[in-house]
């Protein structure tokens, strides 16, 4: 038996492939399954079924790309779920199995009401439990994606279900969906991917709270906000996405065709915040090509809006970064890129910038003022007094009090990269800190 773990980092979630013998099943897979693919065919597997724990929230699902794909493969999937295409509908006790292993239902609702999990079991003995969005590593899965008047009584189920989980050896190793990074956690969880039960009956406050009261305090204290583009991945989830194989081709586009597509075209540049201050083209958002791109990317720019990428020097290996990122979450419009970069773009076409510091070096004065654009919890857990504060996409409709300048601030400069380029789309003078943020501006105002 073994168990792989693939990591979509940017998201913060685990997909699972359990083999045995020469059969394997495949555990919540995201959209791009071609990774999946590669893995069963280098090692000769039978792939024979999807398991999923729960109608997902943030990202498209791979089960029925992967069906479409493979002969004789059957989608094991929540009962509950009310999906719209042919599928095992599995319940409490229900079984898979392949090889030598077992997989038995157990009905976890409270991330969702469909949620279950899935627990591994070789003859008897329980050796796994893929947990979703239930338990998780040093945390649990938050119980208020479906909206306020849901939130209570998913947080009371999610409280017994974590209780049946519990109930499990101290040995079994807990494999859950969403890990570090993820939005769908309640609280900030571990780094570690997986862990057995009998570690997490230690630390983690799921399991620790002495009563269900203290475990709604918990579980509902300090929750971030989540991207905006949340709300449309369980309805393409239920009625079963578009299929696709491959990533959509991407044409490269000259200039002058790349400037006749920007009318209600999105224009995303993807290089660093300093690179992008100093020469960009007019109009464009400058997202990071980082792991959670995509992230702010679904919560700033309309849901499945067409895109053009403005690719770093690199080119077309940052043009197929964003563009799986963006696949995940359901957006498939990207409708070209800028080949050879903003260096093929002429001055003559237009261009802009504005000024950037490094955060480390900064010299704060009574002007310019600070923008922080960091979540309200984050602010909370270490505020900057002096600084005025708007969450990065609440910026998209809301403008700070005055024309600027604004030294624009998160915690690394990724998101503050993005944010200064909206403000300067509002004609509002933004200072970009690069290399850093919040850390180093608190030791600026302390030294004064």
């Amino acid at each position: 038996m073994t168990v792989e773990l693939f990591v979509t980092r940017g998201l913060g979630d685990n997909s699972y492939m359990i083999s045995s013998g020469k059969e394997a099943l495949l555990v919540d897979p995201q959209r791009d399954i071609w990774r999946f693919q590669k893995q069963i065919e280098e090692q000769d597997l039978k792939l024979r079924y999807i398991l999923e724990t729960h109608v997902h929230n943030d990202y498209v699902s791979g089960a029925l790309a992967l069906k479409d794909a493979t002969k004789g493969l059957e989608l094991a999937l929540p009962a509950k779920g009310d999906y719209e295409f042919e599928h095992k509908k599995m319940s409490e006790g229900d079984t898979i199995s392949i090889g030598s292993l077992n997989f038995e239902v157990m009905e976890t609702p409270g991330h969702t009401y469909d949620h279950i999990s899935w627990i591994g079991k070789e003859g008897d003995t329980p050796f796994g439990a893929f947990t979703g969005g239930s338990l998780m590593i040093g945390s649990a899965g938050r119980t208020d994606l479906l909206g306020h008047d849901h939130t209570h009584d998913l947080t009371v189920k999610q409280y017994h279900s974590i209780q049946r989980i519990a109930e499990l050896p101290d040995e079994v190793m807990i494999y859950p969906t969403h890990g570090s990074g993820s939005f769908c956690s309640s609280s900030n969880p571990s780094s570690e991917r997986i862990g057995s039960l009998g570690n997490e009956r230690s630390y983690n406050q799921a399991l620790t709270a002495s009563s269900i009261d203290e475990f709604l305090d918990r579980q509902l204290s300090g929750l971030r906000q989540y991207p905006s583009y949340y709300p449309q991945m369980a309805p393409i989830n239920r009625r079963g996405p578009e299929i696709f194989h491959e990533l959509p081709e991407v044409p490269a586009l000259d200039p002058d065709t790349f400037k006749e597509k920007m009318n209600g075209a999105f224009v995303l540049d993807v290089r660093m915040g300093r690179e992008f201050a100093a020469r960009h083209i007019p109009g464009s958002y400058n997202f990071e090509l980082k792991p959670s791109a995509s992230n702010y990317i679904g919560w700033i720019i309309p849901f499945n809006a067409p895109i053009l990428i403005v690719p770093d020097a690199g080119g077309y290996e940052d043009v197929i970064e964003l563009q799986t990122q963006l696949f995940r979450i359901g957006y498939i419009q990207v409708i070209g890129y800028l080949e050879g970069g903003i260096d093929a773009w002429s001055d003559e076409s237009g261009t802009s910038s504005y000024t950037y510091v490094d955060a480390s070096t900064l010299k704060l004065e009574s002007s310019p003022q600070i923008l922080d654009i960091r979540d309200p919890q984050e602010i909370t857990d270490l505020p900057v007094t002096a600084s005025e504060e708007i969450f990065l996409p609440a910026l998209v409709e809301q403008s700070p009090q005055t024309q600027g300048p604004y030294y624009v601030m998160c915690v690394s400069g990724q998101r503050a990269a993005t944010a200064a380029s909206i403000l300067q789309m509002k004609g509002i003078e933004p200072i970009l800190l690069t290399n850093g943020g919040v850390i180093e501006v608190l030791k600026n105002l302390q030294q004064n």
